[in-house]
């Protein structure tokens, strides 16, 4: 009992002390975009870009669960004319999941995801982006502390504004007032930079569908299914 304390104890410290001194970089949605075209040897590269928002923000389709609908602009990648880049190297692992009322509540296999299905993104600087950068600075920070309790270290990035842009008094989310966003207008991308919207196909990603669970034996077992999606 004693050693179970101490290791609860020792997960909340390692949580803590992530959130006053984070061991990721945040950057500007173009800078992550830039940085994915360079080279595996440079020491700015990125190699993944981590959509951390809900499969339903990821589609791009309108939405409705419970007592919330949405609707989104789709998610990074290349669309026919810029971003071929980008290609297998987009996915989804969302961070909140919305139940059957329509709330946004924490994903339990979230960490799982890193550490099993999607292990090989972790093997290469990887960037975090949600919708306005709270769920994806979030992310990152439990991340950092995962990869320190395994003994791992984790090159981790967050895109500042997330997909659609984050205004306000500045905080950690973003330290300026504003926070332009992956589809905001930047030099040389009147339209944002690029984007799906899943209706006209787009990057290859996994997405997670929802669970559906067994009874094997004496344990449950959570079987996923995907929906993959390629470039028509």
């Amino acid at each position: 009992m004693k050693r179970f304390l101490a290791f609860i104890l020792s997960v909340f410290l390692v949580l803590g002390l992530a959130g006053l001194a984070s061991g990721f970089t945040s950057l500007s949605p173009l800078d992550v975009y830039n940085n994915m075209q360079l080279y595996p040897g440079d020491s700015a590269y990125i190699g993944y870009l981590i959509d951390v928002r809900t499969p339903q923000e990821w589609s791009g389709l309108p939405f409705t669960i419970g007592a919330t609908s949405g609707d989104t602009p789709g998610h990074p990648g290349y669309d026919g004319t810029n971003g071929a880049f980008l290609e297998d190297r987009v996915f989804n692992i969302s961070y909140m999941l919305y139940d059957s009322a329509g709330t946004r509540i924490l994903n339990d296999d979230f960490a799982w995801e890193f550490q099993n299905r999607y292990s090989f993104v972790t093997d290469e600087p990887f960037a975090l982006l949600c919708h306005s950068g709270v769920r994806s600075y979030n992310a990152a920070t439990l991340l950092d502390a995962l990869d320190d309790s395994i003994g791992e270290s984790w090159t981790i990035y967050n895109v500042l504004g997330g997909f659609e842009g984050r205004t306000g008094i500045p905080s950690i989310y973003c330290p300026s007032e504003d926070c332009p966003g992956w589809i905001d207008t930047w030099f040389g991308f009147s339209d944002g930079l690029p984007h799906v919207d899943n209706v006209s196909a787009g990057a290859y990603s996994p997405v997670p569908e929802p669970c559906t669970l067994l009874l094997l034996g004496s344990g449950l077992v959570g079987l996923t299914g995907f929906r993959r999606k390629f470039k028509k």
